[in-house]
């Protein structure tokens, strides 16, 4: 009966855990894309929770986000609806951000590359993620996303998985973002409303008359 060395039978033992967890995140990942693909459009509650960099107490938020999938060459589209502690509100469509605050009468026109403090990359790019991101999985239920673009304003994104009984699957139940500056930003979706056929006047925004609009592109 041959015997293994105490070197080679801890070698084989930390090498299996590694290709388990391998596996696994190969498994969530198609099991996340095969989701995706079943998705034409979601509405959502949303909680916000931002802690700054250098300061004890954080910014919460509530409101409403919509997002539509870009299909047959059409781009994707999204909206944030803040409704406390400040009406806001967010459209994006393909590149083009609109963020309207009516508090301020104000309008900025941004691009996406620009946004910062918002998931949206994700969203648009769940059928790419392992192009855009270099992935690991801390749990089961739990993804590690890390830019692969230099530049990003974002070192990476925490990403929380739950199942979605609706349509069988697994999809985005929380979000921590980390921006580069410190600054920290978690998101927590319930209450979602599946492919309802949202028209596409949910988001399409027209600028109010005596708005100041601001181009930040």
């Amino acid at each position: 009966m041959k015997k293994f060395s105490p070197v080679i039978t801890l070698s084989i033992l930390l090498f299996i855990p590694s290709i388990i967890f391998a596996n696994t995140l190969q498994k969530t990942i198609q099991t996340l894309h095969e989701t995706y693909e079943k998705i034409n459009d979601i509405e959502a509650d949303f909680s916000q929770s931002i802690a700054f960099e250098g300061f004890d107490t954080t910014v919460d938020s509530n409101g409403k986000v919509y997002f539509k999938r870009g299909q047959r060459g059409l781009r994707s589209k999204m909206r944030w609806d803040y409704s406390a502690p400040t009406r806001q509100q967010i459209f994006v469509d393909g590149d083009a951000v609109l963020h309207y605050t009516p508090e301020n009468k104000q309008v900025l026109q941004s691009v996406l590359e620009k946004q910062t403090g918002l998931p949206i990359d994700l969203f648009f790019s769940i059928e790419k993620i392992e192009t855009f991101f270099d992935l690991s999985q801390e749990k089961e239920n739990r993804l590690i996303l890390k830019p692969q673009k230099k530049g990003s304003q974002v070192a990476q994104m925490v990403v929380t998985l739950a199942p979605l009984s609706k349509l069988g699957g697994l999809f985005i139940k929380g979000i921590i973002l980390h921006e580069e500056n410190g600054n920290q930003s978690k998101f927590q979706f319930t209450n979602f409303r599946i492919n309802k056929l949202l028209s596409d006047q949910i988001f399409s925004f027209k600028i109010p008359e005596g708005v100041e609009i601001i181009d930040l592109r």
